[in-house]
């Protein structure tokens, strides 16, 4: 995630650099004090850390979603959509040597933030066994996954994958293929009935386009080196393309980043406060109070000033891009 080291602890045999410049020890908590209170939960010191930082990154990010929901256009742009739908005669189409076959989609976006959730992958083929379906970023020509479909011959054979690809104001261009050297398959069209061929795109929206394709299995997967095919290799894809709101608070985590520091601040003082190894004196007790106490005004007062001055980027996803305004505290 991209919140992951965001703030870290120096004073370690090996510093972890901190994203954000922030360490801990800006806030006069370190490594020595963290061990102090974390030897029972058989953790090391980073170990900790990197918990709390989760935690409180649950919590700011939460936070923001709560008050900029009024602003949150429609979570789902496409839900359930199918590209692939099998031939009704069990039309058998040879599997070609050194030769990739599957479907291309095309997440065409400039402007917003959106995640391609791919939820089924189905294959029907003619062979009976384990066929890797390898997915390709044809911008960058780099193997994101490897999905095994188990297969049993003529049926439809489906892997139920839940696959999350993100489209960060970006073009969003992959493909899902298998080795058909020795895979024969059923005639699968684009879209319904396919029209015998004719009709080979995919174009739920003008957003999505999908596209047959085949590929040779040595050439680097980029979008020259693809060739056209006229059916998908007995594959079929289920997905839906969603608003990402969390892609959105990527980049406005260093903005957040100071409140997530004092947020820190206050769990691992509640830490300190149920420790059963630090000294529990009255006199330590209301130290650490008074210093927890000192974290939530300064979060409060850090996490406002975040609010009012993030912006919401024009598009889809968002109402307007206007500040958020907030009432004054206590109000």
């Amino acid at each position: 995630m991209c919140f992951t080291n965001l703030i870290t602890l120096s004073g370690q045999c090996s510093d972890t650099p901190s994203l954000s410049g922030f360490t801990l020890n800006d806030i006069n908590i370190n490594a020595d004090f963290i061990n102090s209170i974390i030897e029972r939960d058989n953790l090391n010191a980073d170990d900790y850390v990197s918990q709390v930082l989760s935690y409180a990154t649950k919590a700011v990010t939460n936070e923001v979603h709560g008050k900029f929901n009024e602003k949150y256009l429609k979570k789902t742009i496409l839900t359930g959509e199918r590209v692939g739908l099998p031939n009704d005669n069990l039309q058998l189409v040879n599997g070609a040597a050194n030769t990739y076959k599957g479907i291309r989609l095309d997440i065409c976006n400039y402007t917003d933030y959106f995640q391609f959730s791919v939820s089924s992958i189905s294959l029907q083929t003619n062979t009976t066994g384990t066929v890797n379906v390898l997915v390709y970023d044809l911008l960058t020509g780099l193997l994101l996954d490897t999905i095994p479909v188990t297969t049993v011959a003529q049926e439809m054979s489906t892997a139920y994958v839940n696959k999350v690809y993100k489209s960060n104001k970006k073009d969003l261009d992959v493909i899902f293929v298998y080795d058909s050297s020795a895979v024969n398959s059923y005639k699968t069209n684009l879209e319904a009935n396919g029209c015998n061929g004719c009709r080979n795109k995919h174009r739920p929206n003008n957003i999505v386009e999908g596209t047959a394709i085949t590929l040779d299995t040595g050439d680097t997967a980029i979008k020259s080196n693809l060739g056209s095919g006229t059916e998908t290799g007995g594959m079929s894809i289920v997905y839906s393309v969603e608003c990402d709101h969390e892609n959105w608070l990527c980049e406005k985590k260093n903005i957040l980043a100071y409140p997530i520091l004092q947020k820190m601040g206050m769990v691992i003082m509640d830490k300190a406060l149920d420790s059963e190894r630090l000294n529990q004196s009255t006199i330590f007790r209301e130290q650490i109070g008074e210093r927890r106490d000192r974290f939530e005004t300064e979060y409060n007062n850090t996490m406002k000033w975040a609010l009012e001055n993030m912006d919401t980027p024009k598009g889809s996803c968002f109402l307007c891009n206007h500040r958020m305004k907030l009432n004054p505290v206590g109000i």
